[in-house]
């Protein structure tokens, strides 16, 4: 199951988006590559302005699609070792 079918299975409202930590180098969060798909997604809107940290209001069910061509897999920790992000 993706992020995409795992908020529509939750059924939830709202959805927030937020940088990673970056383990290398604190001071440099890495950019979430969620908030790629929920900006694509027509089922969800953006509250207020545009920043780090977004709120999303979930108005329908979101396409597992559009998450799946982002990656990065389930085991993805951002910002250790080879990470190719950096």
């Amino acid at each position: 199951m993706n992020s995409s079918e795992a908020v529509n299975t939750a059924d939830v409202d709202y959805l927030v988006t937020s940088p990673y930590l970056n383990f290398n180098d604190y001071e440099r969060p890495i950019h979430s590559p969620e908030k790629r798909w929920v900006e694509s997604d027509p089922a969800l809107t953006r509250i207020g302005e545009p920043g780090q940290v977004d709120v999303w209001r979930v108005e329908g069910e979101l396409d597992p699609a559009t998450c799946d061509t982002i990656g990065p897999n389930d085991e993805f920790v951002p910002g250790l070792k080879d990470d190719p992000a950096q």
